[in-house]
């Protein structure tokens, strides 16, 4: 009796995935305890390594805004406007805004600082569900973004960055007063494959298999016939 041997597979080629993580923090780290008196622009630095990475196959997979321990000074209508800033002036910088604490608006989506910066983009808004402190009303805020988010986020780290200013940054208006213990940027960043497996591949991969299986049982049975 004659042995048979068959042999049959496939190969799919994809991009190996690389994944990055960058850490932005201001100084300092609590952004004044954000002061409803004032508009607060962070224009972060030190992003050298990430707009490279993004020029060099890479794109960002995710971000993570997170506010340490945040609380309103007492229970009342309140909102803090947060706002992607595309070229601002490096680090942290204040504005006077709503002086007379009465006023719940956008100072990053107003005229106002609109010579400061190329182009601001609202992010989120968050209010105090509780106000006071009582130990327990202190909130770890956490935003992590949406995919809209992150394209503009790609375009203001990839776009010409003006003379004297940075890529970008994160404008805070607190229309009342916020305590925190700290306030970080995490961004991701992962290679993007160079080829996928294709489905249509792979349907004609499992059709030849079948063939081949079938052709393997029509040679046994006539060697044995």
């Amino acid at each position: 009796m004659k042995k048979l041997s068959l042999a049959f597979g496939a190969l799919a080629l994809v991009g190996t995935v690389h994944a990055g993580m960058y850490t932005f923090t201001p100084t300092p780290a609590d952004l004044y305890d954000l002061d409803h008196h004032n508009a607060v622009a962070w224009g972060v630095t030190n992003t050298a390594a990430l707009q490279s990475q993004l020029t060099d196959g890479f794109r960002i997979s995710g971000a993570t805004l997170t506010i340490n321990n945040i609380w309103d000074w007492k229970k009342e209508d309140d909102m803090l406007f947060i706002n992607l800033l595309d070229d601002p002036k490096s680090g942290v910088r204040v504005y006077s805004d709503n002086t007379a604490d009465n006023v719940i608006s956008n100072y990053f989506d107003t005229t106002a600082g609109g010579a400061k910066w190329q182009g601001s983009t609202p992010l989120t808004t968050w209010t105090d569900p509780n106000g006071g402190d009582n130990g327990a009303n202190k909130i770890n805020f956490v935003y992590n973004f949406g995919q809209a988010d992150l394209t503009v986020l790609t375009k203001y780290l990839t776009d010409p960055t003006y003379s004297n200013k940075v890529a970008f940054g994160l404008g805070f208006d607190a229309d009342c007063h916020y305590y925190n213990t700290g306030i970080s940027l995490v961004i991701h960043t992962e290679k993007i494959p160079t080829s996928v497996p294709d489905s249509g591949s792979t349907a004609g991969l499992l059709a030849a298999g079948l063939a081949a299986c079938a052709y393997l049982r029509r040679r046994v049975t006539s060697l044995w016939s």
